[in-house]
């Protein structure tokens, strides 16, 4: 890749327009992500009982206990009298759980209610039901002691008991998610009607962001090309001026059509190259880091899991390219032996049609094109199996990811809003990942088309007398 790098030396002066390109696809790369993200308040408005309301305040509940909750429809069971129907389920217990005594919160538990002091100072205790005990919870203040009912729930005798617990502080994110709760009208729980008003909003949201999206690609792209062809009119007019000084054995041993086919047709391979890197290739990792950061925040186990099929990928890339540079320098020869072929023949037409010789400059031709066509056919041949087979092997991986996911929804460890946003985030990822993978090929077609433009230019000219 040194010719192809020093190459970009020649979009050295036009710095200005490729660093606001490159902010652009930051943005680019935030929208992409944003516009991920909101697919999870999308599931949890259209598919999740508990709605976007509900979910604000688990997410709050969460991180006040230092537990992993769900709310949960149990079948109907009487405890001390009561009649349970939902329950706020203990999934997990984190480091940060901070009981004030001995008892503490463990996974078979569930949170019936509160124990409070009556009007004679005893202790009553509430039994609230769990999606109400969750936004009770959520608003409770950090550093408050609160003495949690609790029953156990793989034990069918078993009798409730208090569990003081002192309430922790929430992440940033559950903070911002509570506040826009608190601003937007609730529906009810189990209000599918009156949740469209949200979901629509949503949608008025998602179309905004790419709205937004779309005038920074249409932006990116613009500076990117006017940079390049720029740069490339640059290149081109320092390689007319070897020209004009290169010794007439040059072209007497190589031909004019070599040099012609060096300022067209390998000007060209490299445009498209640099193209490809100031362009697909800052705009594609964006969109994958952002379709991975989303990822992440919903599971980074599960992701790092579907991320296993980057080393073979990145193998087989590297094997095909080596194979593409070879196969790109001898298609970029053909063609400059298609335009001697050319020139020779519309050049002396007479003396070709007064010695009848047009049968002879027929077969020249076409064994001519038949090398160019086997090259151009070889190229084809690998740019189309790069893009099958990295995306099989991402597929693979995130198969294998998404059954592990499957395992812990359905032993609710793990929400089915949650496992619907990964999944989004991961087939997301793969896209940028399967337009990536035939970047490398264009490189190296490129690469072979800067050596052959930098052979020009390093020529020996004449020396000045």
């Amino acid at each position: 890749m040194q010719n192809f790098i020093r190459s970009l030396k020649y979009l050295w002066p036009y710095r200005v327009r490729i660093g606001a390109a490159l902010l652009c696809c930051v943005f680019i790369a935030t929208l992409w992500g944003g516009g991920l993200g909101l697919t999870l308040p999308g599931a949890k408005i259209l598919i999740s009982e508990e709605g976007l309301h509900g979910w604000a305040w688990n997410t709050l509940a969460r991180d006040r206990l230092g537990v992993g909750i769900v709310q949960r429809s149990v079948p109907p069971r009487r405890v001390d009298g009561h009649e349970l129907s939902k329950v706020i389920d203990v999934v997990s217990v984190s480091d940060s759980h901070q009981p004030v005594g001995p008892d503490r919160l463990s996974e078979t538990d569930w949170i019936v209610g509160l124990s409070i002091p009556g009007p004679d100072g005893s202790e009553q205790w509430e039994w609230v039901r769990g999606d109400i005990l969750a936004e009770r919870l959520a608003r409770t203040d950090e550093g408050q002691t609160v003495r949690l009912l609790v029953f156990n729930s793989n034990s069918a005798s078993a009798q409730p008991r208090v569990v003081p617990v002192r309430m922790g502080p929430t992440e940033l994110t559950s903070h911002l998610l509570g506040e826009l709760a608190e601003k937007i009208p609730n529906p009810g729980i189990g209000n599918l009607p009156g949740r469209f008003p949200l979901f629509v909003g949503l949608l008025v949201v998602v179309l905004i962001i790419t709205c937004i999206r779309a005038v920074f690609t249409f932006i990116q792209e613009y500076l990117v090309g006017t940079a390049i062809w720029r740069g490339i009119m640059d290149l081109r007019s320092r390689n007319y001026n070897v020209v004009l000084h290169l010794p007439t054995t040059f072209f007497s041993e190589k031909g004019v059509s070599d040099a012609t086919s060096r300022f067209i047709q390998d000007t060209n391979e490299l445009a498209r190259g640099q193209n490809t890197l100031l362009g697909k290739t800052m705009v594609e990792p964006a969109k994958a880091v952002g379709a991975v950061v989303t990822a992440l925040c919903a599971s980074w186990e599960l992701t790092l899991m579907a991320m296993v099929a980057g080393p073979p990928a990145f193998f087989l890339i590297r094997k095909m390219g080596k194979k593409m540079h070879k196969a790109s320098r001898r298609a970029l020869e053909s063609w400059s032996s298609m335009l001697a072929v050319l020139n020779e023949t519309l050049v002396g037409i007479r003396v070709v049609k007064s010695y009848t010789m047009e049968g002879a400059e027929r077969r020249r031709f076409f064994r001519v094109n038949r090398a160019l066509l086997k090259q151009q056919n070889r190229m084809e041949r690998l740019d189309a199996a790069t893009g099958p087979t990295v995306e099989s092997l991402g597929i693979a991986a995130g198969m294998v990811a998404a059954g592990a996911a499957g395992y812990l929804v359905f032993n609710h460890r793990m929400d089915q809003a949650v496992f619907l946003t990964w999944m989004v985030a991961l087939f997301a990822l793969f896209d940028p990942v399967r337009k990536l993978a035939k970047v490398s090929m264009r490189f190296q077609a490129s690469e072979a088309a800067a050596k052959r433009i930098f052979e020009l230019q390093d020529s020996e000219q004449e020396k000045f007398v």
